[in-house]
């Protein structure tokens, strides 16, 4: 590890240090980032989608509006807006405007199926930042993936018109499978050509269509090879590896540019389609993770009063193999979603 990184990784602990000074003395600072999972509407039908779960009806325009309101009250500065896809809400471009006026940095995640010319001139009048699109492979495989013949085409075309019309930083995002990782290399190419900020890469979550599905998940050789893959490639394209592996042992600094800990409470949390919160997007929306909701309670007192089992890193003094482990001050106990399936532990993976 070099010496910067162990720098780094040095900041990175005492920041969590000042967080939990603060949480002693009862204070609790406002999430940096809220994610807001518009819809379970979509138009393409992946076979690795996470949505899981007794849904409830969506929050309407106004009851969003005014959550966003409290979120700019409380000193929140990013909204992300996630799905299903977003785009299928007549209300997006309005939404995403407002919470631009309201001073919150807003992005959003599409598979850019219905982001047509007219729609991304739409956009370019909203104050969005960034803007993800997925794109799991090269063509067939990525319309295998995502079981339309068209997906791949009209992905490539968002990302165009998008660039073309908007000031927003346009990235892309690949989920990582069996199914599609011999063609990363291609893929880069790809986007390289394509001009993205950066790429975002991760792996397949045990929720939603995949938790029994094994054939989704990658082998130990597979990922330390999506690794390797990632390290010869940041020369090339800025790449990033999401988070669900906050911890990667002797690949962490060769593959990361700076440390990870999932943000989860501390930084970060989700609103969910019918205004329940939880951690993050890609837990399931059920009870298990539900902190508060927000047609009853205000933002500001799920956020100081909740989310105390990640706070206090409940995991690692619960589960016995990580009170013991050596890592878990960096690991901290993975990620919380991997363990629906017992693939959160970085030692059993590599």
């Amino acid at each position: 590890m070099s010496f910067y990184y162990s720098l780094l990784r040095l900041r990175q602990k005492s920041f969590l240090e000042s967080i939990d000074l603060l949480y002693a003395h009862g204070k609790v600072n406002p999430p940096n980032t809220v994610v807001w999972d518009s819809t379970k509407k979509c138009n393409l039908d992946c076979i690795h989608c996470g949505s899981e779960g007794n849904y409830g009806g969506e929050l309407s325009t106004e009851e969003i509006k005014s959550i966003i309101d409290q979120l700019s009250s409380f000193g929140v500065e990013h909204f992300q807006i996630t799905g299903g896809e977003p785009t299928l809400r007549t209300d997006f471009i309005d939404i995403s405007t407002y919470a631009g006026k309201r001073g919150l940095k807003t992005s959003f995640a599409s598979n850019g199926y219905s982001i047509d010319e007219d729609k991304a001139k739409s956009i370019s009048k909203a104050d969005v930042s960034l803007i993800q699109i997925s794109i799991d492979g090269t063509e067939g495989i990525h319309n295998s993936i995502r079981k339309n013949p068209e997906s791949f085409e009209r992905a490539i075309n968002a990302i165009n018109l998008l660039k073309k019309h908007t000031n927003a930083k346009i990235t892309a995002s690949t989920i990582v499978m069996p199914q599609n990782i011999k063609s990363l290399p291609e893929l880069k190419s790809i986007l390289k050509s394509l001009k993205i900020s950066f790429w975002n890469i991760g792996t397949v979550m045990p929720v939603g269509k995949a938790k029994n599905n094994q054939s989704l998940f990658l082998s130990g050789e597979q990922f330390r090879y999506l690794l390797q893959f990632i390290i010869d490639s940041r020369k090339d394209i800025r790449v990033e590896l999401g988070e669900n592996y906050p911890y990667l042992l002797r690949y962490d600094a060769s593959v990361r540019k700076s440390p990870k800990f999932c943000p989860v409470g501390i930084l970060y949390c989700c609103i969910g389609t019918d205004g329940h919160v939880r951690g993050c997007p890609d837990q399931p929306d059920t009870s298990f993770y539900r902190e508060g909701d927000l047609k009853t309670e205000t933002f500001e007192d799920i956020w100081r009063a909740r989310f105390q089992r990640y706070r206090t890193r409940q995991i690692i003094k619960e589960d016995e193999k990580c009170s013991s482990c050596d890592n878990k001050a960096d690991c901290f106990g993975g990620c919380w979603v991997m363990r629906e399936r017992d693939l959160h532990c970085i030692f059993d993976v590599l």
